[in-house]
This record gives C-alpha cells, structure tokens and sequence, in this order.
C-alpha cells in the first residue's frame, strides 16, 4: 500500500527551523479464529519505532537581470532609453505584493532631465 499526501502546513519551515516529524502507521485486524492482530510500523520492519522525516526548508529567491539600450541622439538632442529588467521568481513558495523599484534619479541625478518614463509588463504568472 501506498499513501501520497499533500499538506499545506501553518508554519512554513526554515534553513534555521526545518520541521522534523515522525510517523507510525497501525496495521489491524482479526484472525480466522477471531484474535485480534495488530502491528506498527517502523522504517526497518523491526520492532515500532516510529519513522522519522523532515519536511525541508522553503526558500523564496528572485533573479533579476538589467540591460540597457542607447539609441543615437534624437534632433532635439536627447537620447532614447531603454532598460529591460527581468524579475524570476526562482524559489519554490509564490510570493505576493512583489514590487520592482528602479531609482533613476540616482542614475541620472544631476546629469539631465526625465522627460518621460513608460513601462511595459510583459508577463506575470507566466
């Protein structure tokens, strides 16, 4: 016999705090002369020491990659910009409330003006 679980557990174990757990199956019933037999399981098949896992840390991690392209000079002497920035989420929980800030005050600072900013998203969940 084969049992599959899928649990969604409270508390989301940790590098620092994985959880360590233990399990023991009861295998029960009634022989032909109506005596009851029962045994518990144990991960080598002696004795009923409960079997022990660990359910493994959970890590949210992003990868982030920036490029940047520079058109040539446009007639009234500004430049066109454009930066592709790529966020993967590559850990194994879903995050939510993901943000993605981009200080280009502290790029340009001084240097020039923004005279414009549009953004594209071009796929979430997917």
């Amino acid at each position: 016999m084969k049992i599959e679980l899928n649990v969604l557990f409270n508390d989301t174990p940790t590098a620092q705090d994985p959880l360590n757990l233990t399990n023991t199956a009861t295998a029960s019933g009634t022989d032909p002369y109506g005596s009851s037999v029962e045994d518990d399981s144990s991960s080598d098949g002696e004795g009923d020491t409960p079997t022990p896992f660990t359910i493994p840390a959970v890590e949210a991690e992003f990868i982030t990659t920036k490029t940047a392209t520079v058109d040539p000079v446009n007639q009234d002497g500004t430049f066109d910009i454009t930066f592709d920035v790529a966020t993967v989420v590559s850990g194994d929980v879903q995050l939510s409330g993901v943000q993605l800030q981009d200080d280009l005050d502290a790029i340009f600072g001084t240097l020039g003006t923004i005279n414009s900013i549009t953004t594209t998203v071009s796929s979430i969940n997917g």
